[in-house]
């Protein structure tokens, strides 16, 4: 039990390491970025706060997902949420590596040249990632506490985790296979997006698509209960701010 728990605390270092440093190098990426973007628009420094595409947008929703995780684990002194909350974060960065998303730098144009862009923008995406951050919140709930392998809760994350999972290797799929065909981000999104999988014109691909989701959504309902068994201490206590990390 000792060794486990050293172990456990271990890897929770590491995994708190890397989140930080991500982070921070992240932070430095997006001041680089408004530096760039202020030395090419000359529209004042906080109208050059580049959240001017879906690239700097999505890249923003993660900074504020990873830094929501880390006020988290600061004040409840747990590191429980990050196998829960950082998974959403990268499969973000996944999602602007495979749909190609362009990374260039765009003016504005003079009708979105107004401080309320500021306002509207950093707003929506902070509020984004604090739902993305409940979400995962609710999921780990359900997760850790779910009595029973028919009972709602059980299932309902069951399925959604599964959906996640086969979702985004759907999109690989159709990375791998069509991004090539798009003659834009924007096409591949619109057009190509699950074209090698559930929307492909093959029927025999999307009844193995389909079948892959039915394996996937049974393998999590069959073995995820394995998780409240062995990590059922993961809800911390918010009267116990103070204790040690778990």
């Amino acid at each position: 039990m000792y060794i486990w728990r050293l172990k456990k605390s271990t890897i929770g270092i590491i995994g708190t390491t890397a989140t930080v440093v991500g982070f921070v190098s992240q932070t430095l990426a997006f001041g680089l970025r408004w530096a760039e973007f202020y030395d090419i628009g000359r529209m004042g420094v906080l109208r050059s706060i580049p959240l001017t595409n879906l690239y700097e947008s999505l890249v923003f929703f993660v900074w504020c997902i990873v830094l929501g995780y880390l006020v988290i684990e600061w004040k409840y002194k747990t590191r429980s949420f990050g196998a829960f909350i950082t998974p959403i974060a990268v499969i973000t960065l996944a999602f602007i590596s495979i749909s190609g998303v362009s990374t260039e730098i765009q003016p504005l144009v003079p009708a979105l040249q107004s401080n309320w862009l500021l306002a509207h923008v950093t707003m929506s995406f902070i509020a984004y990632s604090a739902f993305a951050i409940s979400c995962a919140a609710a999921l780990m709930y359900l997760a850790v506490t779910a009595e029973d392998r028919k009972s709602f809760p059980y299932i309902f994350w069951t399925v959604t985790l599964a959906l996640f999972i086969t979702s985004f290797v759907a999109m690989g799929f159709d990375f791998v296979t069509l991004r090539i065909s798009a003659k834009s981000p924007e096409a591949f999104i619109q057009n190509y997006l699950f074209k090698a999988s559930f929307r492909s014109g093959s029927g025999v691909i999307v009844a193995i698509s389909a079948a892959a989701l039915l394996a996937a959504v049974y393998l999590v309902w069959r073995y995820g209960f394995q998780l409240r068994k062995n990590h059922s201490g993961l809800i911390p206590d918010p009267r116990c701010a103070r204790r040690p990390y778990l």
